[in-house]
């Protein structure tokens, strides 16, 4: 073996080894944190999603943390914030965590609500989802893909974002309102290019509707014939379920991030580090993913459609960290589809 071919070697046995080590720590940590958390019992979280998949997700934390229990209610992150501040300022301390997007984590830094944590270090988070020096926790992605009725759009009739603009597709495209899709790509494409898109878009007279499930039942009933709006994994979970919907693959993808978020006086802090530290794993990913159609589109444990994307060799751009540029982008994705007329 020449001396090259040892040198990789011996950075190879390197590399295992320190990754070994640092799980092996991360395993102590967790169980010390465990021994801790079984006093606390119970953790309190405020969520989106559905109460029924995180109550499957809560029976396979118990088979590993047996005695502590879940207590959810399901809330919208703007009202679960609201909740949460009204709460401390009444000096109640009920809450131990909630799910928000990027652009509302502002509220609670700048009340310094969010104490830092090393989830990789301690817990063995994947260090992509880990953000903002730990005081937030990426738990699922919100991908936008161009999606289609399978029964009125063939195959090879969208090869690019910009055949959306075709005037064949008037009043047949389904577009969400908010521009979240555009405000991403603008990350790519430039604020110029991106607004001078989105008018030629409106051109096409677009039927806006509310909501990723509202515009999938729409494209699965033919009120329209694509959209922009809905999510990847729930549209691709409708086609299993035998809709005539499906997502183009084509890119670039854009996607933004929904985070978990614990409280600094969290009542039950070590219960809830490992309940967020849970639901990254592929285990509670994988129901999130079969009962929601929730899932990573980033980072090392791919949902089946983050791998769809990736083994079409599609880019997926995650939107920006900056809040003060995503909101600006944002604005100027709504005030165009706003401005259609």
């Amino acid at each position: 073996m020449g001396q090259s071919s040892c040198k990789e070697l011996f950075t190879l046995i390197l590399f295992f080894s320190l990754g070994f080590c640092v799980l092996a720590s991360a395993q102590i940590i967790e169980n010390d944190v465990y021994q801790i958390a079984k006093k606390e019992k119970k953790v309190v979280y405020l969520g989106a999603p559905d109460v029924r998949v995180f109550q499957s997700i809560t029976t396979e934390f118990a088979k590993k943390f047996p005695g502590i229990e879940l207590e959810m209610t399901k809330m919208q992150p703007a009202a679960a914030i609201e909740r949460s501040l009204t709460a401390r300022a009444a000096k109640r301390n009920d809450i131990d965590f909630i799910d928000t997007p990027l652009g509302y984590l502002p509220i609670l830094f700048n009340r310094d609500l969010v104490e830092p944590y090393d989830w990789s270090k301690n817990l063995g988070v994947d260090p992509a989802l880990a953000l903002f020096n730990g005081r937030a926790v990426v738990g699922w992605d919100t991908d936008f893909p161009i999606a289609y009725n399978t029964q009125t759009v063939k195959q090879g009739d969208i090869a690019s974002w910009e055949d959306l603009t075709d005037p064949r597709w008037r009043g047949k495209i389904l577009l969400e309102p908010r521009g979240l899709a555009f405000a991403v790509l603008a990350l790519k494409w430039g604020e110029e290019r991106t607004e001078k898109y989105i008018k030629a878009i409106m051109a096409n007279n677009p039927i806006l509707i509310t909501s990723s499930t509202a515009i999938i039942e729409a494209l699965a009933g033919g009120q329209g014939s694509i959209a922009v709006g809905p999510y990847g994994g729930p549209v691709l979970k409708y086609k299993r379920e035998g809709a005539p919907v499906d997502v183009a693959l084509i890119g670039p993808v854009p996607a933004m991030m929904e985070t978990t978020v614990m409280f600094r006086d969290a009542p039950h802090i070590n219960a809830t580090r490992l309940f967020i530290s849970f639901l990254t794993t592929p285990v509670a990913q994988d129901l999130l993913y079969r009962g929601q159609g929730l899932g990573l589109v980033h980072g090392a444990s791919l949902s089946p459609v983050g791998q769809l994307y990736k083994d079409a060799g599609l880019e997926v751009i995650m939107e920006s960290t900056d809040a003060a540029q995503m909101q600006r982008l944002v604005s100027m994705a709504a005030s165009a589809i706003g401005a259609r007329r």
